[in-house]
């Protein structure tokens, strides 16, 4: 993407962080770190090592996006091979298993870089301020995330914030979780006053005070809830999201169209107003420095080896859960359609439309959020399509569940949730009213449509008895079928050909306020919240949440195995059952610490059922 940071580290941190071995003994290629910061260079050079943790194969490069089970009730992995192996995302995996290594290993890189570089940042003092201030804030909110990524997914962890005399660890404590918090949320209330406003960096990569203040409501909501169940931070939680909300020089809001955001993501397009916190990637398999991802490549509708847009595996599957979160129109939530692939590629990059909907069918849809076809290198092995971290959709619906907590579900809270269902309400044609059917129709007439402000609206009329009875959409891999979009008036309709005369016909269109959140789920604080609960998953599936959002609210049990109930009764055969039916109940809440750590660290403990 067009990078305002090249997203490699200094030999510091290779020096440092290869081994994250911080020795007095300096071989001939060690910076000391007192003088490795003299200049801005070296500065921003140890700030991308910082930030290039996110984007490693073993955390949002891949592993988080198809190997961690983050989707939980969303979807599951797409190929039988999967079941003979071990992992988190099939819940069958131990303390020796390897993307729990790497996940815990990397973070603590991320964090001993950032500490290295917060202890070191200021010591040319002659370098302005402003500079040294902001990249202390980048660092403090990177190691922030790292810890709340590790306190999430293990508990209580080792805390450090100083670069340590034993970066291996051999004799470090676990912290008790809470401390973790208050640590995370002292390194995010420091940095909100050191970062740059998103619009003076013009980009989503690099952390600004919207990030900040975002990351810090979603910090929040997850100490409000399991497993510390804090709920005075659902307060803390609402006024960071009001922040992000109320900065009318940041300005965000929602794109109009809920597909173009991730067009945007794909074609390396930023959008600053809805994308408050991307993981950049750079380049191309075939460039001499890249960092690249997976994102259209191993999640995404599938296409084979020698496409015409390039390969996608598809490995992660949709399940029928999710789509039936939405409604059964397919075209009047654009996400559901856009989220969950109607299609797959032909190798000339044609869509084949898919028209099976037995239930099993609907666990067997690909991811549609990440499409390859929008990305211009169908060469390249790998994407440098940027993972959207944190988007202003999700603040909204942050801020509304906490003041649904606090509050219940007041007028602000109903509407932050209308603004998001109403974006994704569709702009198109619902429905036609017939008013003449006409006579002496012996086959289908044309029908075209203009004015309205809209566009892409095309149907197939039905004749019957000579006259026009009715009018049939055709599926459409964006919108799911296509009603068209951008309508602010009915546009009018002509009806040519056929052999015959006289068919009148009027549009009805969609209504935003048909979008509302209904009367029913705000009867009160448990309704509302089980409402956007599921508002959560239409909107944010496949962004790496739902499983912490399900262990947060204490359902994540409840959640995977009434998956896997519905599908015993409805398709015991599926070969993916135990994606489902895997979970064990508290066992898999938190993931065991890495055998390996505590064979080097004997003052790690075990986490329980491990």
């Amino acid at each position: 993407m067009r990078k305002k940071i090249v997203l490699y580290s200094l030999m510091l941190f290779t020096t440092l962080t290869g081994c994250d071995k911080f020795l007095s003994t300096e071989p001939k290629d060690f910076v000391a770190p007192e003088t490795a910061f003299n200049t801005k260079e070296a500065i921003q050079q140890g700030l991308n090592g910082v930030y290039s943790v996110l984007g490693q194969d073993k955390l949002y490069g891949m592993n988080m996006i198809i190997y961690l089970g983050l989707d939980a009730d969303d979807g599951h992995q797409a190929q039988v091979s999967q079941l003979t192996r071990s992992g988190p995302h099939i819940y069958n995996f131990s303390a020796t298993d390897t993307y729990v290594f790497y996940f815990w290993e990397w973070l603590y890189k991320g964090i001993t870089r950032a500490n290295v570089l917060l202890k070191y940042v200021n010591s040319n003092t002659e370098i302005e301020e402003s500079f040294r201030n902001s990249i202390r804030g980048e660092a403090l909110t990177l190691r922030a995330y790292y810890y709340f990524l590790l306190t999430t997914y293990f508990g209580d962890v080792p805390l450090m914030t100083e670069p340590s005399e034993d970066p291996i660890m051999t004799s470090i404590d676990r912290t008790d979780s809470r401390k973790v918090y208050e640590q995370i949320i002292a390194d995010l209330t420091a940095a909100e006053s050191l970062v740059l406003d998103i619009r003076d960096i013009g980009f989503g990569g690099r952390i600004s005070k919207s990030a900040v203040r975002a990351l810090a409501s979603r910090v929040c909501l997850h100490w409000a809830g399991f497993p510390l169940k804090d709920e005075s931070k659902y307060v803390d939680a609402r006024n960071w999201a009001l922040k992000v909300i109320n900065d009318a020089e940041a300005g965000h809001a929602l794109n109009p169209s809920y597909s173009d955001v991730f067009i945007k993501l794909a074609k390396d397009q930023y959008d600053i107003k809805e994308n408050i916190w991307e993981v950049e990637f750079y380049g191309t398999s075939a460039s001499t420095f890249d960092e690249t991802g997976y994102l259209g490549r191993y999640i995404g509708p599938n296409s084979a080896v020698g496409s015409s847009i390039g390969r996608c595996q598809g490995l992660i599957l949709t399940s029928g859960v999710l789509r039936d979160k939405y409604p059964i129109d397919d075209a009047e939530d654009s996400r559901k359609s856009w989220n969950i692939a109607n299609f797959t590629y032909n190798n000339d990059g044609t869509k084949n439309m898919l028209t099976s909907v037995g239930y099993l069918n609907w666990f067997q849809r690909h991811v549609g959020k990440y499409r390859r076809e929008y990305w211009p290198h169908p060469e390249s092995n790998a994407t440098s399509i940027n993972y959207p971290l944190i988007r202003y959709s999700d603040v909204l619906l942050m801020f509304a569940e906490a003041e649904n907590a606090i509050n219940g579900p007041s007028e602000d809270a109903v509407e932050a949730v209308n603004k998001v269902r109403q974006r994704a309400q569709s702009s198109g044609v619902k429905a036609f009213q017939i008013t003449n059917p006409g006579t002496g129709y012996t086959s289908a007439p044309t029908v075209t449509f203009t004015g309205g402000g809209g566009s892409g609206v095309s149907v197939k009329a039905t004749v019957n008895g000579g006259s026009v009875t009715g009018f049939t959409f055709t599926a459409d891999p964006v919108l799911g079928l296509t009603n068209g979009t951008g309508y602010t008036s009915a546009p009018a309709v002509s009806i040519q050909g056929g052999g015959g005369t006289g068919a009148q016909v009027q549009a009805i269109l969609y209504n935003k306020s048909e979008a509302n959140v209904p009367n029913t789920a705000i009867a009160s604080k448990e309704t509302f919240l089980a409402f956007i609960q599921d508002e959560r998953s239409r909107e944010l599936c496949f962004e790496g949440l739902r499983r912490n959002d399900l262990l947060r609210w204490g359902i994540f049990y409840e959640k995977m195995h009434g998956v896997y109930n519905l599908l015993l009764q409805n398709a015991p055969t599926a070969w993916f059952l135990p994606n489902y039916g895997n979970v064990v109940d508290e066992k898999h809440d938190i993931w065991p610490i890495p055998s390996s750590e505590i064979a080097r660290n004997p003052q790690l403990t075990q986490n329980k059922h491990w």
